[in-house]
C-alpha cells in the first residue's frame, strides 16, 4: 500500500503555470562564458564559478578569471570542492589542480597533482583524511593529506559521477554502473546495481529513500528493506543534470529548466516564464538564500525572488499596462483590465477571456462585479455590461462628452455611481443623472467612489478633495476646511474602520472631520499613492504608490518591495489594480504588468550582506612599506598611516549596498566608504582607537560588531611630555639672558619710538583740525553725500549761500536743492560720479532755501571704500551769482564809455559847425560897426546862423537823451562831464536875451579861434 501511495504521489505533480520569474542574467557585468560546470561559495562568501574557460572568482561587483596562464591544467573546470585552509580544489579536463588565496597579496597560489596530469576530474569530495577523486573512465582515487604521493586507488576503470557523504561521514559514489558506498577510510560497504535507461548523472540521499537523476528521469530508490526504484512520471523524459535539497524542497537541474518538487506538487521554470536558459549543469544556493544556475549555452543566472513571479509582455499581454483586477467566480480565477482589452488568470496561465474579445482595442480601466452578478467595465469613453453572457454598451444620457470612467461603485439602494474626468454621474435603472454642484467647487475629474454601506453615505475623491454624499446631499471638504492636500486617489477603510486616503503627498487618515497625513517624514518612500490595501491578518495597510509597494502600521512605514525587488516595476497605475486575496497574495498592477507575491515572504528575514576585512596595515618610514597590523596591535605615532582593505557581499542586491565605517574616538558620524575604496587615516593622534563597520541596504543597517578592529597608538618617550619639557629647559636657558639683554634694547627703542609716535599723533591731530577748519571755513560750498543723496557734510560756505543751517540740513536728500529749470538734477550728477569717478565744472541753477536761484559751478568726486565700491560722492561748488552781476555791469559800462566817446568826436563836429556860425556872425557885427548899412544882412545872418546853431543843438539834444547822459557819476567813478543840456539851454538864452553878452561871447570865442589857428 506504501508504495501505491508513492506511485500516486509522482502521478499528481503539476507543472507551473504560464508566469515570468525575475531571474538576474549576468552577461551586462562582464561575465560572457556560456559554459557553466560547477558552482561554490567558500566559507569568506565568494562565489566561484568552473567554466569552459576557466575558474571565476566573484564578490558581487567583478569577475576575476583565472586559467592555464595562472596555472590551471586546463581551462575546462568542471567540478569545485573546498578543501582546508582557504584552498579550493579544481578539477578540470586535464587534471587536478588546488588554489589557496593569499589576502594578503590579493593572489592565488596553484598548484597541480602530477598523478592526474592526464585525467579529466569529473567528481570530487573533501574530507578531513584527504581527498576523493572520481575520474572519467580513470577510476575512483583517495588523496591523503599526509602523503600526496602514495594516492590509493579505490575503482578501476569506471566514470565516476558524483561523490557525497551522509550524516554518518560515509562516502557514497555514482558511477556508471551503479550507487556504491565506502566508510570515511575508503572500505567498501556497499554497492546498488542500478537498472535505468540511460546514464546515470545525480544522486541525492535522504534518511529513508535516495533520490536518483538520470538522461531519463528522476527515480527514488528506497534504502530499505529490498532497494525497489520508483521512477518520477513526470519526469521521465526529463535529463537530470543536479539534485539537491533546501527548505524541504526537491530542487532538479535538468536539460528542460529547473523544477521543484514539494509536497507533491512540481513547480518548473524555463524560457516560457523567464529563465534565460536552460540544460543546467550546476546549482548553487549561496549563504543568502539566492539560487544560482550554471547553464550549458546560456551563462550564469540567478533567482532570489522564488515567492514572487509576474505577468508580462513575454507571457502574452498585448499591453503591459493593468489598470485593474477583480475575481470572476464563473470562472474561478481573476480578470485583469489593460490598455488592450480584458484577460483572465485561470489556475496560473494567462489568456485572453472569449467574452470580452469585443473590448481587445479599449484601454479598460476598472472591472466591477455587482450585487446580481454582473460585471461592468469602464474606460476611455467606453462603459458596458456584462449579463447573461451578452456584452452591451452602455450609454449615460447625461454624459455629452468624450470622458474616461475611472471607477463605479453600487450603493446601499442599488444606485449605480460613475467616476469620470468630467465629474460624476449615477444610474438609477434606467435614468441617469450628472451632479453640476461638484463642477461649482472647482472639481473637473472624481477618481474614487467608495460606499460606507453601514453609513448609508458615499465617499468620493476628487481632483479638488473629498466630497460626503448622505440623504440626497453633498459635503464639499477641501484644503480650506482642513484637508491636508488636494487630489484624492483612493478611498480605503481598513479592518479596524479607520478610513484612509490616498493623496500626491502620501495617505491621510481620517477622523470624523479631523485628518492626518502621513508622508516622507513617516518613512513613505512613495507618496504619490495609487490605493491602499487592508490587510486583515496583519492589521496594517498596504500603501501601492509611486515608489513601490510599502507596508505601513501604527503610524510608521515598514517593509518595501520594488523592481529590485521582483516587481515589474515601482508605479501602480490606478486605484483599481491591486488586490489581496484570502490566501494572502498580493496581486499588483504596474506600469509594466501583473506582479504576484505571497505576503509572508515580503516580511522574510532580510539576506545578511556580509563584510570581509581582507588587510590591515601600517605604514612605516619614508617608502611607506606596508606592515600587518593585527588586531589590539599598540604602535607609535611614527607610523604616517594605516589602511584597511575592506569589501562587502551581498549577492541579493549589490547596487543597493553600502558600506560605511567609523574611528571610535575620532569620528563622530559613519562615513560612506565608495566601492573600491579603501579605509584610511594619516598621522593619528596618541590613544585607543576601534575601527567599526556596518552595511546598510536601503533603511536596513546590518551592525557587525565580531569585526571591530581595536588598537593603539602610542606617543614615543621623545614625545612625552616630561622629555619635551626637560628639552625645552635646556634648550631655552641659554636664550634668556639674550632674551633678556634684547629686551632692554628693545623697551629704550620702544620709548623712542613712543615719543615720536606722539609727536606725529599731535602733528596729525593739528593736521586734522586744520584741514577740518580749512573745510568749513572754505570759499567754496563743499558737500559729501551718500549714493541715495542724503547729506553727511556741510560747510558755512554752503549755509551762506543756500541758506540752510547745518543741523537742519544734515541726513537729508540734497535733492531739496534741485531746481526744475537746472539741467543737472543732483541724482543725475551723483549716478555720473559713480560710473565715471569724477565730473568737472558743471554749470548748475539750484534753489536756495528762500527760493533765490543760485547760479553755481560744481564738481563731483567718487569717494571709494577698500574694497573699490563706491560709498560718498563729494561736491565741490562755486558761486558765481555776484560775478556774473559784475560782469554785467562792467560790460555795460565798457558799451557806454564807447558810447561817450563817440560823444566826444560828434560834439567836435558840431564844435565846428558852431564855431563856424559865430565866426559868420561875429564877421557881420564888425561890418556893421563899421557900416550901419550893414545892419539889415547883421540881421539876416544872424537869424539864420541862430537857426542853424538851434538845429545843430536839437541834435546834440536828441542824441543826449540816447546816451542819458545827465548825472556826473558813472559806475561809482567821478567823472568832469558837465549836464551839457542845461549849458546849451543857458547859453541860447544868452544870445537870445543879451546881445552885449553874445559879442562878449563870440569876441572871445573868436580870440579863441585865433590863438588855435
Amino acid at each position: 500500500m506504501r508504495y501505491l501511495t508513492l506511485l500516486i504521489l509522482f502521478m499528481v505533480v503539476y507543472p507551473a503555470g504560464s508566469q515570468t520569474y525575475p531571474f538576474k542574467t549576468y552577461a551586462d557585468k562582464g561575465f560572457n562564458a556560456n559554459q557553466i560546470f560547477a558552482l561554490y561559495q567558500d566559507k569568506t562568501g565568494y562565489i566561484w564559478i568552473g567554466t569552459g574557460v576557466g575558474v571565476v572568482r566573484y564578490d558581487a561587483r567583478e569577475f576575476r578569471p583565472f586559467s592555464v596562464e595562472n596555472g590551471l591544467p586546463a581551462n575546462e573546470v568542471l567540478v569545485l570542492t573546498p578543501g582546508d585552509s582557504n584552498t579550493i580544489w579544481i578539477g578540470t579536463a586535464l587534471g587536478l589542480a588546488s588554489m589557496k588565496w593569499d589576502y594578503n597579496q590579493n593572489q592565488p597560489v596553484m598548484s597541480t597533482q602530477s598523478f592526474f596530469k592526464r585525467f579529466s576530474i569529473s567528481a570530487l569530495w573533501h574530507t578531513p583524511r584527504g581527498l576523493w577523486v572520481g575520474t572519467r573512465r580513470n577510476g575512483l582515487y583517495f588523496l591523503p593529506h599526509s602523503d600526496s604521493i602514495n594516492i590509493t586507488t579505490l575503482r578501476e576503470k569506471v566514470s565516476v559521477k558524483e561523490i557525497k557523504a551522509d550524516v554518518q561521514g560515509n562516502i557514497w559514489v555514482l558511477d556508471d554502473t551503479g550507487l556504491s558506498q565506502f566508510d570515511p577510510k575508503g572500505k567498501h560497504i556497499a554497492h546498488y546495481t542500478l537498472k535505468i535507461k540511460g546514464r546515470l548523472k545525480t544522486f541525492l540521499f535522504t534518511p529513508q529513500q535516495i533520490w536518483l537523476g538520470a538522461s531519463s528521469g528522476l527515480y527514488k530508490l528506497q534504502r530499505h528493506p529490498d532497494g525497489r526504484l520508483f521512477p518520477a512520471k513526470r519526469l521521465l523524459k526529463a535529463d537530470i543534470n543536479r539534485l539537491t535539497l533546501h527548505h524541504a524542497s526537491l530542487w532538479i537541474a535538468a536539460d528542460k529548466g529547473l523544477y521543484r518538487l514539494n509536497n507533491g506538487s512540481l513547480q518548473g521554470w524555463n524560457r516560457t516564464n523567464g529563465m534565460p536558459g536552460v540544460d543546467i549543469r550546476a546549482m548553487l544556493f549561496d549563504q543568502e538564500d539566492n539560487l544560482w544556475l550554471g547553464s550549458y549555452n546560456r551563462g550564469l543566472f540567478s533567482f532570489n525572488n522564488r515567492r514572487i513571479y509576474s505577468y508580462t509582455e513575454k507571457d502574452g499581454l498585448a499591453s503591459p499596462v493593468v489598470n485593474g483586477i477583480a475575481y470572476d467566480p464563473a470562472i474561478r480565477g481573476r480578470l485583469l483590465a489593460t490598455d488592450k482589452g480584458i484577460y483572465r488568470i485561470v489556475n496560473g496561465r494567462l489568456s485572453r477571456d472569449p467574452r470580452f474579445r469585443a473590448l481587445d482595442d479599449e484601454i479598460i480601466w476598472f472591472i466591477y462585479p455587482d450585487r446580481e452578478g454582473r460585471l461592468w467595465f469602464g474606460g476611455e469613453d467606453i462603459l458596458a455590461r456584462y449579463d447573461k453572457g451578452e456584452l452591451k454598451r452602455i450609454r449615460l444620457q447625461s454624459l455629452q462628452v468624450e470622458s474616461t470612467f475611472i471607477d463605479m461603485a453600487e450603493d446601499h439602494e442599488g444606485i449605480y455611481w460613475f467616476a469620470t474626468t468630467v465629474g460624476l454621474f449615477s444610474l438609477n435603472k434606467k435614468e441617469d443623472k450628472t451632479y453640476p454642484e461638484i463642477a461649482g467647487h472647482n472639481i473637473r475629474s472624481v477618481w474614487d467612489i467608495t460606499p460606507l454601506k453601514d453609513k448609508k453615505e458615499l465617499l468620493i475623491g476628487t481632483d479638488n478633495g473629498l466630497v460626503r454624499y448622505k440623504n440626497g446631499a453633498f459635503q464639499f471638504i477641501q484644503q480650506q476646511d482642513g484637508l491636508p492636500d488636494r487630489a484624492i486617489y483612493t478611498i480605503t477603510r481598513d479592518t479596524q474602520g479607520i478610513i484612509w486616503l490616498g493623496a500626491d503627498r502620501g495617505i491621510i487618515k481620517m477622523n470624523g472631520d479631523q485628518f492626518r497625513l502621513y508622508g516622507r517624514s513617516n518613512g513613505l518612500n512613495g507618496t504619490i499613492i495609487a490605493q491602499i490595501l487592508p490587510d486583515p491578518k496583519r492589521g496594517g495597510i498596504w500603501i501601492c504608490s509611486d515608489e513601490g509597494l510599502q507596508y505601513f502600521r501604527n503610524g510608521k512605514a515598514g517593509l518595501s518591495v520594488t523592481k529590485t525587488d521582483g516587481l515589474v516595476g515601482n508605479e501602480f497605475t490606478t486605484q483599481n489594480a491591486s488586490m489581496l486575496d484570502t490566501s494572502g497574495r498580493l496581486w499588483l498592477g504596474l506600469f509594466g504588468g501583473l506582479t504576484v507575491l505571497e505576503s509572508d515572504w515580503v516580511f522574510r528575514p532580510m539576506p545578511q550582506p556580509k563584510i570581509i576585512i581582507h588587510k590591515a596595515s601600517r605604514l612605516t618610514g619614508r617608502s611607506r612599506t606596508a606592515e600587518p597590523l593585527k588586531r589590539g596591535d599598540s604602535f607609535t605615532r611614527l607610523h604616517p598611516g594605516i589602511l584597511f582593505d575592506v569589501q562587502g557581499l551581498y549577492y541579493y542586491n549589490p547596487e543597493a549596498l553600502i558600506l560605511e565605517y567609523r574611528l571610535n574616538n575620532l569620528d563622530n558620524n559613519w562615513i560612506e566608504l565608495p566601492p573600491g575604496s579603501r579605509i584610511r587615516y594619516n598621522s593619528l593622534a596618541p590613544g585607543a582607537y576601534t575601527l567599526q563597520l556596518r552595511a546598510r541596504v536601503g533603511e536596513t543597517v546590518f551592525h557587525f560588531p565580531q569585526l571591530d578592529f581595536p588598537f593603539t597608538v602610542r606617543q614615543p618617550f621623545w614625545l612625552s611630555w616630561w622629555f619635551i619639557f626637560i628639552m625645552i629647559v635646556l634648550v631655552t636657558l641659554p636664550f634668556i639672558w639674550y632674551f633678556r639683554y634684547k629686551a632692554h634694547q628693545i623697551a629704550a627703542v620702544n620709548r623712542a619710538l613712543q615719543e615720536k609716535i606722539s609727536q606725529s599723533t599731535r602733528e596729525l591731530e593739528l593736521t586734522g583740525a586744520l584741514l577740518a577748519n580749512i573745510v568749513e571755513h572754505s570759499g567754496h560750498m563743499l558737500i559729501t553725500v551718500d549714493m541715495k543723496g542724503r547729506i553727511i557734510t556741510w560747510n558755512k560756505r554752503a549755509e551762506e549761500v543756500f541758506n540752510y543751517p547745518k543741523s537742519h540740513i544734515l541726513h537729508k536728500s540734497i535733492d531739496v536743492l534741485d531746481s526744475p529749470e537746472d539741467a543737472w538734477p543732483f541724482e543725475k550728477i551723483i549716478r555720473k560720479a559713480a560710473q565715471n569717478d569724477v565730473i568737472r565744472m558743471l554749470e548748475l541753477r539750484k534753489k536756495s532755501s528762500d527760493g533765490r536761484i543760485v547760479e553755481l559751478v560744481a564738481s563731483a568726486t567718487a569717494l571709494k571704500d577698500k574694497k573699490g565700491n563706491v560709498s560718498l560722492i563729494n561736491l565741490n561748488m562755486e558761486d558765481f551769482s555776484e560775478h556774473n552781476r559784475d560782469l554785467e555791469d562792467r560790460i555795460n559800462r565798457e558799451r557806454l564809455l564807447a558810447g561817450i566817446e563817440a560823444l566826444n568826436r560828434l560834439l567836435a563836429t558840431l564844435s565846428h559847425y558852431i564855431n563856424n556860425a559865430i565866426a559868420s556872425i561875429s564877421g557881420m557885427a564888425q561890418l556893421v560897426s563899421m557900416d550901419k548899412k550893414y545892419q539889415d544882412k547883421f540881421n539876416e545872418i544872424t537869424r539864420f546862423q541862430i537857426k542853424r546853431i538851434q538845429a545843430v543843438l536839437v541834435s546834440l539834444s536828441d542824441l543826449v537823451r540816447s546816451l542819458n547822459i545827465k548825472t556826473r557819476d558813472y559806475v561809482g567813478e567821478k567823472g568832469t562831464l558837465f549836464d551839457i543840456e542845461q549849458q546849451i539851454n543857458r547859453f541860447i538864452e544868452s544870445v537870445q536875451n543879451n546881445p552885449s553878452r553874445q559879442m562878449s561871447f563870440l569876441d572871445k570865442k573868436e580870440a579863441t579861434d585865433d590863438d588855435q589857428d
